[in-house]
């Protein structure tokens, strides 16, 4: 009997290791591997961004305030860069007329005071910057002036920021002309005397405008005469990289020539055609601009104001603006100059 029963409960121990190794078992097992095997993951592709342009990378930099050297820059990519910049600069610049009095505008196309509406669009803005198109072999500055492309003589290698207020100073060929009272020579004299500065820049046309100024009361004072010169602005290092146009207005405006006996001068500020100093002038060429850094004193002895208008920037700011000093690049500058002295193009300065 004891024996029969370790013989059944052999027989039922067998049976369970078979049943172990069933089908069930090996399921499970698979399952197990199923969880515990993962597949290698494929590489998701990076997103790349593209770099930007080397002009890209310019007006970036301009755009944050950073020095902005050109050097690098290509012929090509420089052209492009400029006019892009002009481009940028007039669009943030938007409307702005300049308007007096809300009665009349100056006309962009003649520079002549014309009937205003109330209503300023920008048919009625001057375009305040324009681009350097390009440069010589020599590296003079060249524009687009009348449709065409116009190469500026004498303009490589300026120093645009160059401020001469020393009757002394030789980065300048003097003009030759009489001593005043037995000293210095005219030109030299009036730096001496009224503290005047002289600036380089581009004079493109020989259009004359008009500008009105308000007088005392009861006092009627005739449009005067304005020519346009346009500032060369520069990188950090000097470079040019657009200009600027400034409206200039002389209660006189005295002619020279650098090095030379040239000497003529309009009269209360009107430059008519048949003028000696609208004759002497020539277009597409580099002069030093003589202005008074004490614009208002100017206004203030003289009686007269610019206070009616709106769209211009003036008064003793006007020299810091012109050298980059002071930043104001929505309104056009309005300054009286007295000298204008034409760069001659056979020296190196």
């Amino acid at each position: 009997m004891k024996t029969l029963i370790r013989m059944i409960m052999l027989l039922i121990l067998v049976l369970i290791l078979i049943s172990a190794c069933g089908p069930a078992t090996k399921a499970v097992s698979e399952q197990k591997s199923a969880v515990t095997e993962i597949p290698p993951t494929t590489p998701t592709p990076t997103e790349t961004i593209p770099a930007l342009s080397p002009v890209e990378a310019a007006l970036a930099k301009y755009e944050a305030g950073e020095s902005l050297d050109v050097s690098n820059l290509s012929q090509e990519e420089f052209v492009e860069f400029s006019a892009k910049l002009a481009e940028k600069k007039n669009a943030d610049r938007g409307v702005n007329p300049i308007v007096h009095h809300n009665e009349k505008y100056i006309d962009p196309q003649d520079l002549k005071l014309k009937d205003y509406d109330g209503h300023p669009n920008l048919n009625e803005t001057i375009e305040m910057f324009i681009p350097i198109v390009g440069k010589d072999e020599y590296g003079n500055l060249q524009f687009e002036n009348k449709g065409e492309i116009v190469t500026i003589p004498g303009s490589a290698n300026v120093d645009w920021n160059m401020v001469i207020s020393d009757p002394n100073d030789t980065r300048i060929d003097w003009p030759k002309t009489k001593p005043v009272d037995g000293g210095l020579p005219e030109v030299q004299d009036k730096i001496d005397y009224f503290g005047m500065v002289l600036n380089p820049m581009v004079f493109l046309d020989k259009k004359v405008g008009e500008l009105k100024l308000d007088g005392k009361v009861g006092q009627n004072i005739d449009p005067l005469s304005t020519l346009a010169f346009y500032d060369i602005e520069t990188d950090v290092v000097g470079n040019p990289v657009l200009a600027r146009m400034i409206l200039t207005l002389g209660l006189d405006y005295n002619l020279f020539e650098e090095g030379g006996t040239l000497d003529v001068q309009s009269f209360m500020g009107q430059l008519p055609e048949n003028s000696y100093v609208y004759q002497g002038l020539q277009e597409n060429a580099v002069y030093y601009i003589g202005l008074n850094p004490k614009q208002k004193n100017t206004y203030e002895e003289f009686g007269y104001s610019l206070d009616g208008y709106r769209g211009i920037a003036d008064g003793n700011k006007v020299q810091e603006m012109i050298t980059e000093q002071e930043t104001n690049d929505r309104d056009m500058i309005v300054t009286f100059v007295s000298l204008l002295i034409r760069k001659t193009t056979n020296t190196v300065k």
